[in-house]
């Protein structure tokens, strides 16, 4: 045994110049998540603060040391795994600290707790601008009515919004077609969940959520997929396993190629490339066949990839395959959300014929179907700006000219558009573009309805929000 190996855990020296993990966040919103941790730090040792008549200090928030009246509003926060209820602490009008609920099964992750930044942004749009001057809402909707009569216009708006789980956005943009029939929307998330669509759509042909009931399962393998990052999720897998700590029925096993919070909390952890992920889907689909559970023989791997995937490891499989025949309709399994379609594909008809569906897993329509790629989405979009089909764009949210493909010209089919109304938080680069800045509520500013499972979910404002105004009034 080496001697690093006998160190503790926390002590160990890991070389991430090797590391093929990779953080999805965008490089602007970590230099602003490294920014905001730096500015808590300083304020956390301006110890005083708060009797002074100022802004309590970091410190004294947490304390409750401070003489500040603190106000808890409940509010919703959406997170990696869904949305859920969460509490903001707001002194002075503004939000201090985000918590999540334990009753209610909700946490709050470091990523979440960085909205609270949002509302000190220097980049923070705070009325409606044009040509870089602020106007008002009157002279915007003046102009877009010139702009969309004229010429017969409206025959070639369109709008470009993000991915979304809001009813309350879903009503809106019913609204915007109702009164703007001809009108097309589109769909861009840089960060999308194009692979989990198409693999359900390919399984189930229509597009769909899945939903996990841990607390039904005695079962569950992860697929390159780090769920307990996800703050509903790691509160949901805890109260399972804690469940099962006297009867010790619950196994959870991890595939992976990456070091994960979730690998290490596995019983069994299997380390191999990512390449062979989708191999070992299919040597397990294969195992699970040989043990009696129909509908997988299709899925089998071919021998010559068995033999190169090793014995040991097929053996790894095997016994994995045992464990889960013998637990059919009490285990799932998952994968990451940026494996393969065909992956997920999978991982659906695994769940279905371990009887799965309906009990450990559950599949609900999306909010907002969405047909097709959000690439082709974007391109088929851009495609239109640059033969001259689009008059009038409204970007909802989001920034395409920063996160599009690089073979998307998305920013120079700008310049063909006669008409670009962004709605957004912050000035960034399609705002640039843009023939009006629109401000954009934040998630603590905003009204909202999300569902979640089987619940209803209402976010209110929690503190007080920038000139917004709703996307549909006068289109």
């Amino acid at each position: 045994m080496s001697e690093d190996s006998k160190r503790p855990l926390v002590a160990q020296t890991v070389d991430l110049a090797d590391s093929t993990d990779t953080l999805e966040m965008e490089r602007r919103s970590f230099l602003l998540m490294m920014a905001g941790a730096a500015s808590v730090a300083a304020t956390a040792g301006a110890g005083g603060c708060g009797s002074s008549g100022h802004s309590p200090s970091f410190r004294d928030t947490l304390e409750g040391t401070n003489s500040v009246p603190t106000t808890f509003v409940p509010t919703v926060l959406s997170t990696g795994g869904g949305h859920v209820p969460a509490v903001a602490r707001v002194q002075n009008g503004v939000a201090v600290l985000l918590e999540g609920i334990p009753a209610l099964g909700s946490g709050v992750d470091v990523r979440t707790q960085g909205l609270l930044y949002s509302q000190h942004s220097v980049d923070r749009v705070g009325a409606p601008m044009m040509g870089g001057r602020a106007i008002t809402w009157d002279v915007f909707y003046a102009k877009w009515r010139e702009v969309v009569e004229k010429g017969g216009a409206e025959k070639r708006v369109r709008v470009l919004r993000q991915s979304t789980g809001s009813l309350t956005k879903k009503r809106l943009y019913d609204a915007l077609l109702a009164n703007c029939p001809s009108a097309q929307i589109h769909v861009w998330s840089g960060l999308g969940r194009d692979n989990v669509e198409t693999g359900l759509k390919q399984a189930y042909k229509r597009s769909l959520w899945v939903d996990v009931k841990f607390e039904k399962a005695d079962r569950v393998v992860a697929f390159g997929s780090d769920f307990l990052r996800r703050p509903r999720y790691a509160a949901d897998f805890a109260a399972r396993r804690r469940s099962a700590e006297d009867d010790k029925t619950f196994r959870f096993y991890a595939v992976e190629s990456t070091a994960t919070i979730t690998g290490q909390a596995a019983d069994h952890r299997l380390a191999i490339k990512p390449s062979e992920l989708f191999v070992a889907m299919c040597i397990f689909a294969g195992q699970l066949f040989d043990r009696g559970v129909s509908g997988l023989d299709a899925f089998r791997a071919p021998p010559d990839q068995v033999t190169a995937f090793g014995p040991k490891r097929v053996d790894w499989l095997r016994e994995m395959a045992i464990d889960f025949a013998g637990a059919r309709g009490k285990s799932f399994v998952c994968v990451g959300p940026w494996m393969p379609a065909a992956a997920h594909a999978l991982a659906a008809a695994i769940n279905d014929s371990l009887g799965n569906v309906g009990k450990t897993v559950e599949y609900t329509a999306a909010i907002h179907p969405h047909e097709g790629l959000y690439c082709d989405d974007l391109a088929s979009l851009t495609k239109d700006m640059n033969a001259r089909l689009v008059d009038c764009l409204i970007i909802h949210g989001g920034n395409p000219v920063y996160d599009a493909p690089a073979d998307i010209p998305f920013a120079e089919a700008m310049k063909k558009v006669r008409f670009i109304a962004h709605f957004t938080e912050e000035f960034n680069e399609t705002s640039q573009k843009a023939t009006s800045v629109l401000p954009q509520n934040t998630p603590l500013e905003g009204w909202d309805l999300y569902r979640d499972r089987d619940r209803i979910l209402l976010r209110q404002p929690v503190v007080t929000a920038a000139d917004c105004k709703p996307l549909t009034r006068g289109i």
